[in-house]
């Protein structure tokens, strides 16, 4: 409201002003706009603007400051207003002297309408000043416990309501009485009807009298309103909020820009329990609203949409800092379906009753799949990813997060080897489906090129499956039999061993270095281990398709370690060398003990008597290191014209064969390369150690 000041006009006795020198009595003419009504004094100046409300304006906040009543019962139908209202309290302010009836108020109530008469006496002389007459004008209010009362028993007064035909009014007034009943607006209904008192009563000015002969409504509405802003204040500062709207079914509020809203009647506790979750919500996301049967958040580039009902607020608390501190893009609840978006990666699970710590397990399952694939989808029973341009299709409602997490790393270990058995595998176009049965063993697997118009059922067997940590520590206790521990069709001779495993032969040239049976078990257990690697490392020289008939040659050297090793494919007639580091060597349980920080004893002279199986196998050592050396001399003098005219280049080792036939002519290892030692461990014979043998 805007105002001018005129100095010069005096006031005069029984005259309520609200501000020195400027005085409703001055206003002589209105205006009436689109939005606003302002008051000019006969100069034409601003003495008052007030907002311009609707005839027939509802309340706009619905505070909840009153409650219903249940309605007062009598055994006969009583004709007496003092017997429907008889409990009174007086409220004396300015000019008015108020009487309030009623049956049913509690304390707060009580001083709830002591305020607001207050309130609405204020706003008027603020705008319009009073004036007086008498001493004190007496009103008498009447407060019915609820609307069934109101339309029972306002006839008692005999006050026309005034409010048309079929239509009800939430209170009434003939300047003298005011009838009006408990209810959310009340706060609004009483400051209205208090409006048209001041209005006709108190004020000082003649045209503000009769601005109601145009329209009734105008002055008491802007009282009204003026009570229930008031009040409105007062409960954002009491509550600590910047804005607030209840009505019962719903209420809402803002708190440093997070808007709050619940569809749901609360309690003034839970109410007050609400506001205090979003202030400590506040202090973690930038942005909050909740509608009771959902709630959503965003925090920095994180949105949150949780759409579940019942849920307490320290729940939705735990709730917004587990996703704040996922890192997550996108996260959506709905119960039945869970969703969540990770750096481009989206999950989705459909039709499962996951808990809260389980619905965070899979957010750390998919990030850390992440980490191992280009794409990632998962809807429960089934799940995708996709991997260096090939797109793998998983159909198991079987697994855990953990065994999916597992199950994807021995796809992409396995990848080459299928790459190597499917035409066009790595198109963008193509897809690899896996089926695993109820035993989590993959029933059946095909792929599909959709450029190409290829479907292939693949052997499942191309798919090396690791073993989960529950059945290594079973192993650790049960072991597998020895015989099953050195593969397919294992043979040993001195010197060297060789065995088949997935369709690949190994055959390891130890030269006697392996003498205990655990330690030729070890190095078996981890060229299995590294099969994959080393099939991979095979396709990628182009060797092609697995040959059944292709051999990894591996030599072991005095330390018991990998020398060199090479491959052979005698249906390619190609040989290459492998980078020994392709097999990850174990330790020995032996070693893993030694690191437990004991320095070891020295060794006595006592001990050394007490172990001649040691010092014998260190003469024989000797003595076989003298025979590979006489053995290397013959075979320089007999072979070196076979060898000028044979000579290999260093990038392609001899060709090897386990045939000793083909040994004896066109095979023949190059013994500066590959050592003369696999060729003579392959004869059927095996003549040099047998020749060896009767030297020594």
């Amino acid at each position: 409201m805007e105002k001018y000041t005129n100095a010069w006009f005096n006031k005069k006795d029984n005259h309520d002003c609200a501000n020195d020198g400027t005085c409703g009595q001055s206003i002589k003419d209105f205006r009436i706009g689109n939005s606003d009504i302002s008051f000019f004094d006969s100069n034409k100046n601003l003495i008052a603007k007030v907002p311009k409300l609707p005839k027939y304006s509802r309340d706009k906040y619905g505070h909840q400051l009153y409650k219903e009543a249940e309605s007062k019962q009598f055994n006969y139908f009583s004709t007496n207003i003092h017997d429907v209202l008889s409990n009174s309290f007086t409220v004396k302010y300015g000019y008015i002297n108020c009487t309030i009836k009623y049956d049913n108020l509690s304390e707060q109530e009580q001083n709830q309408i002591e305020t607001d008469i207050k309130t609405a006496y204020e706003a008027f002389k603020e705008k319009f000043c009073l004036k007086n007459s008498n001493a004190s004008y007496n009103i008498t209010v009447h407060i019915f416990n609820n609307r069934s009362d109101y339309t029972k028993y306002n006839n008692l007064l005999g006050i026309d309501e005034d409010g048309g035909p079929g239509y009800i009014t939430r209170g009434v007034t003939d300047c003298q009485n005011i009838l009006t009943y408990k209810q959310s607006a009340m706060d609004f209904v009483l400051g209205h009807e208090l409006g048209h008192i001041f209005q006709l009563r108190f004020s000082p000015s003649a045209t503000v009298q009769t601005l109601n002969i145009l329209d009734t409504e105008l002055i008491a509405n802007v009282i009204g309103r003026e009570v229930e802003e008031k009040n409105y204040k007062a409960i954002c500062k009491q509550m600590g909020v910047d804005e607030y709207e209840g009505h019962g079914w719903m209420f809402k509020f803002k708190y440093k820009g997070t808007l709050y809203k619940y569809h749901k009647n609360l309690s003034e506790e839970e109410k007050f329990k609400a506001i205090q979750n979003v202030k400590n919500i506040r202090e973690l996301v930038d942005e909050y609203e909740d509608h009771g049967w959902m709630f959503k958040f965003k925090y920095k580039d994180t949105t949150g949409s949780i759409y579940l009902k019942d849920l307490s607020e320290d729940e939705k608390f735990q709730i917004i800092q587990r996703v704040k501190n996922s890192g997550l893009d996108e996260y959506e609840d709905h119960g039945w379906i869970f969703s969540f978006k990770y750096k481009g990666t989206t999950y989705n699970v459909r039709y499962k009753d996951f808990s809260e710590d389980e619905k965070f397990k899979a957010i750390q399952n998919v990030k850390n799949i992440h980490e191992l694939v280009d794409e990632y989808k998962d809807h429960g029973w089934i799940f995708s990813f996709k991997y260096k341009g090939t797109t793998y299709n998983v159909r198991c409602k079987y697994f855990s997060e953990e065994e999916k997490f597992q199950f994807i790393k021995d796809i992409k270990n396995s990848h080459e080897s299928l790459v190597s058995e499917c035409d066009g595998l790595g198109n963008e176009n193509t897809v690899l489906s896996i089926h695993v049965d109820e035993n989590k063993e993959i029933s059946r697997m095909y792929f599909r090129n959709s450029d190409k118009n290829i479907f292939k059922q693949l052997d499942k067997t191309l798919i090396s499956r690791s073993k989960s940590e529950e059945e290594v520590n079973e192993n650790r206790t049960n072991p597998e039999p020895e015989e099953e521990q050195k593969g397919d069709d294992y043979t040993e001779v001195t010197g060297m061993l060789q065995f088949k495993y997935k369709g690949t032969n190994y055959a390891i040239q130890h030269r006697g270095y392996l003498l205990v049976e655990e330690e030729k078990l070890r190095l078996i257990q981890d060229i299995k281990n590294s099969h994959e690697s080393l099939v991979s490392e095979r396709y990628r020289l182009n060797e092609g398709s697995l040959s059944q008939n292709a051999t990894v040659v591996i030599f072991v050297d005095e330390n018991k370690d990998i020398e060199k090793m090479y491959f052979h494919n005698p249906d390619k007639n190609m040989s290459k060398w492998l980078d020994k580091t392709l097999i990850s060597r174990s330790k020995p349980e032996q070693d893993v003990d030694d690191t437990a920080g004991k320095e070891p004893e020295p060794e006595s002279a006592e001990e050394d008597t007490q172990q001649p199986s040691n010092f014998l196998s260190n003469i024989f050592s000797a003595i076989k290191s003298i025979i590979d050396s006489i053995s290397s001399l013959f075979s320089w003098l007999f072979g070196s014209k076979e060898k000028e005219s044979n000579q290999q280049s260093d990038d392609n080792p001899s060709l090897f064969k386990l045939d000793a036939n083909e040994l004896d002519h066109e095979v023949k290892p190059d013994a500066n390369e590959l050592g003369h030692d696999v060729r003579d461990h392959l004869s059927d014979n095996y003549n040099h150690y047998n020749s060896s043998d009767g030297l020594m």
